[in-house]
């Protein structure tokens, strides 16, 4: 279906950071599949994640729904190891090259500090996109 396909940019395919990041999805789909499906290979659920891995995770896909102009997060993808906005056909990677899937699930303190430190950059982006937003409406109001 429309929502389920991923949007790209152009050029992104020759890049060694695009296939980096295809390695890093095809290792955490293949984690995913083997740990949480049934005998029919049908994903039966999430995995578990740490509160404070999953809490930094939630709030940058609310944030970055909110700057791309979608109807807000919808889900983190356990398959594809990506955010999805409602009503949106571009979803967004995790802050990792390279990453053990292991890790989502186990939320080592490395981690835990890469996605707070990426929640953090998505707050100053949300602040700064804010700012202008306002300024811009009030040269608006002002214009004759």
């Amino acid at each position: 279906s429309d929502s389920e396909q991923t949007f790209q940019f152009s050029g992104e395919h020759s890049s060694s950071l695009y296939n980096e990041r295809m390695q890093f999805q095809a290792n955490c789909s293949s984690y995913f599949r083997k740990k949480f499906k049934d005998n029919k290979g049908v994903l039966t659920s999430d995995p578990p994640i740490p509160f404070q891995c999953w809490n930094h995770i939630q709030n940058v896909g609310a944030i970055f729904c909110l700057l791309t102009g979608t109807d807000g997060f919808s889900r983190f993808d356990w398959l594809s190891c990506q955010l999805e906005c409602k009503n949106s056909d571009f979803p967004m990677g995790l802050p990792f090259d390279k990453l053990d899937p292991d890790e989502l699930v186990t939320c080592p303190t490395n981690v835990e500090s890469v996605l707070k430190t990426w929640e953090e950059r998505w707050n100053e982006r949300k602040q700064k996109a804010t700012k202008k937003l306002v300024r811009t409406w009030q040269g608006a109001l002002e214009a004759p």
